[in-house]
C-alpha cells in the first residue's frame, strides 16, 4: 500500500526529495496533484524515508548567521570628510583648472588604454565643498545617480551635475 510522505507546491523540492530517496535505494514516486506535488512511498519504507529526509533536511538547513555587533557611532565619516576638504584646498574646486581634476578626470578612452585609476580619482575628487556635504548626507554613498531622490541633498546632488 502507497503512503503520502510528503506534500509541496515546489517542483523543485519534490526532485530534490527524490533524489535523496534515489540515493537511500528507497523505491519512490512524485504524484501532481492539483499543483501540489506528493511524494509517495511504500508503506514499508515509511520508516528509512523519513529518516533519510530528515537527514536532508538538517543537513541543507540555513546556517543562522550571527547578527553583526553594533559598534556604536564611528568617527571615520567625519575623518573621510575633513580628508576631503583638506584634499580641496590643495586642489582648489574644479572651476579653478586645477591640473589635479585634468588628471583625475575620468576619460573612457584613457581607461581602456590602462589609465585604470581614473575609474576611482573620478569618483573621489570632489570639485567643492557642496558636493563633499552632498556626499556625506547621500543615502547611497559611491552611486553615481540615486534611482530616486530620498531627501533634499539628493536632490541638490542631482542639480549639480
Amino acid at each position: 500500500m502507497d503512503h503520502v510522505l510528503r506534500t509541496t507546491t515546489s517542483a523543485t523540492q519534490a526532485s530534490d526529495w527524490a533524489l535523496v530517496l534515489t540515493a537511500a535505494s528507497i523505491t519512490h514516486r512524485v504524484d501532481e496533484r492539483d499543483g501540489q506535488f506528493l511524494l509517495v512511498v511504500d508503506e514499508a519504507d515509511v520508516a528509512a524515508a523519513t529518516r533519510a529526509l530528515d537527514g536532508f533536511d538538517e543537513e541543507g538547513a540555513p546556517e543562522q548567521q550571527p547578527a553583526a555587533p553594533d559598534q556604536g557611532w564611528s568617527p571615520l565619516g567625519v575623518l573621510c570628510a575633513i580628508g576631503l576638504f583638506a584634499m580641496l584646498l590643495v586642489t582648489g574646486p574644479r572651476a579653478g583648472g586645477s591640473v589635479w581634476f585634468t588628471a583625475g578626470s575620468a576619460s573612457a578612452d584613457q581607461i581602456v588604454h590602462g589609465a585604470w585609476w581614473r575609474a576611482v580619482t573620478a569618483r573621489v575628487t570632489a570639485p567643492d565643498a557642496a558636493r563633499i556635504l552632498v556626499g556625506m548626507c547621500d543615502d547611497q554613498p559611491g552611486q553615481p545617480l540615486a534611482p530616486t531622490i530620498r531627501h533634499p541633498a539628493a536632490a541638490i546632488r542631482l542639480a549639480g551635475r
